[in-house]
């Protein structure tokens, strides 16, 4: 299941316009010793304050082609916040009816990926740049979210 979150979200959280040698060396030392990667300004052992998750679970890796052109809003399939193991005040006008469009939580139509509109997400605490990595915990998993200016 792929996860997209709309709102013209910029993907890029560096100080660098590339995705250089030093940033995937400093991610794979975290990842190899068990710390996430929220802030690349700290040394693996000063990132304490999110859980590391490295599991996969079964049904969440990604063997479902893409489709080119997900249909959502047509033949979409609605989920509920306790669907996906969260609440309904995890959202900014939270909708589970109604027009697909406008709901909160939408799976296309093949299943394969799901969109999310609204979700409010947790500013990882204490970062040297503030804002620089946001994350939700939900029941079921952590979903790790490294996006900038994303507004609570």
């Amino acid at each position: 299941m792929y996860i997209i979150l709309p709102n013209n979200i910029d993907t890029m959280s560096s100080d660098t316009n590339v995705f250089d040698t030093t940033e995937k060396v400093d991610i794979l030392v975290k990842t190899a010793f068990g710390f996430p990667s929220a802030d690349e300004s700290r040394a693996w052992y000063e990132e304490t304050t999110v859980p590391f998750n490295d599991y996969s679970i079964g049904e969440d890796i990604l063997i479902d082609k893409i489709p080119a052109i997900p249909d959502f809003n047509t033949n979409g399939i609605v989920r509920s916040a306790a669907d996906i193991g969260l609440v309904s005040s995890n959202f900014v006008n939270y909708a589970a009816t109604g027009d697909k469009s406008l709901c909160s939580i939408v799976d296309d139509s093949t299943g394969v990926i799901r969109r999310i509109r609204l979700l409010i997400l947790d500013e990882t605490p204490q970062l040297a740049t503030p804002g620089a990595s946001w994350y939700k915990l939900n029941m079921r998993i952590l979903m790790q979210l490294d996006f900038v200016g994303l507004p609570k």
